[in-house]
C-alpha cells in the first residue's frame, strides 16, 4: 500500500468519526456521541506509522509520553463545559483551546524536566 493511500485512509477515518458524532448527536444520543468523539483514530494511525517506520522502542516511548496529554485534555473539557453556560460555542471553544495550550505547555515544561 502506498504512503498516499495510507494518508487518504487515515483522512477518511477521521472524517467518518466526525460525521458519526454529528449524526449520533442529531439523533439525540449524546452519551454515545460523547464516547464516539474520543475514538482514538488519530492516535492509532499515528502509532501505526511510528511503529512501522521507527520500531517498537520508539513507539513504546511515545505511548508512555502520550499520558502527558491527559491534563491538557481534562482542562479543555472542564473549561468548555463551564464556558458553554456563559458564551456561545465558538468563544467557548476558543477559550477552551487556549486553556488546553496553556496546560499543554506547562505539562511539556514539567515533562522535559522529568526526562532530562
Amino acid at each position: 500500500m502506498s504512503i498516499l493511500l495510507k494518508y487518504i485512509l487515515i483522512f477518511l477515518s477521521g472524517g467518518s468519526a466526525v460525521t458519526a458524532v454529528s449524526y449520533i448527536s442529531q439523533k439525540g444520543l449524546p452519551l454515545i456521541a460523547g464516547i464516539v468523539i474520543f475514538i482514538p483514530v488519530v492516535s492509532i494511525a499515528s502509532y501505526i506509522f511510528v511503529g512501522h517506520f521507527q520500531g517498537n522502542d520508539v513507539l513504546q516511548s511515545l505511548v508512555i509520553r502520550t499520558f502527558y496529554a491527559f491534563p491538557a485534555l481534562i482542562a479543555f473539557l472542564i473549561t468548555l463545559y463551564f464556558l458553554l453556560s456563559h458564551f456561545n460555542y465558538t468563544i467557548a471553544l476558543s477559550l477552551s483551546f487556549f486553556m488546553w495550550a496553556l496546560v499543554a505547555a506547562l505539562t511539556l515544561l514539567i515533562g522535559n524536566k522529568i526526562y532530562e
